[in-house]
């Protein structure tokens, strides 16, 4: 049996498990007929909000639960930061930097990034309407 066959039966037998049919016009079409669209959202930092502006949110999100007729899934992926592009961008203007008080403030502001972004456990969020 060839690589090229090999590989193609692999691929066929792993599409058998899927539910999805096709991908069209950004919609996923499932084997049964039914259709799913993912819509990915934004965030609101609900605890700067005002009460007002807490119970506003609260009572807009019950009415838009209370709406659908169609059930949704909600999706939310949680990544650690990396920041190291920016950091080497950082390094590449400190090493330009003809001032040495700057250069050294630059790396001392590296440094502090670094260690806030690793001690802190900032992490990158993605929200997802499924």
């Amino acid at each position: 049996m060839s690589v090229k066959h090999a590989q193609h039966n692999v691929m066929a037998s792993t599409q058998m498990y899927l539910k999805i049919a096709e991908i069209r016009d950004n919609v996923v079409v499932m084997k049964d007929g039914s259709m799913r669209a993912v819509l990915k959202t934004s965030s609101v930092n609900f605890d700067l909000k005002s009460k007002e502006e807490q119970e506003s949110i609260i009572y807009g999100y019950q009415q838009f639960l209370n709406s659908l007729e169609f059930p949704v899934q909600f999706l939310i992926k949680s990544r650690k930061l990396n920041i190291e592009e920016y950091l080497d961008m950082l390094r590449g203007k400190a090493q330009e930097q003809k001032n040495e008080l700057i250069r050294k403030q630059t790396y001392e502001y590296i440094e502090y990034i670094a260690r806030l972004v690793d001690i802190a456990d900032i992490m990158r969020k993605d929200f997802y309407v499924i």
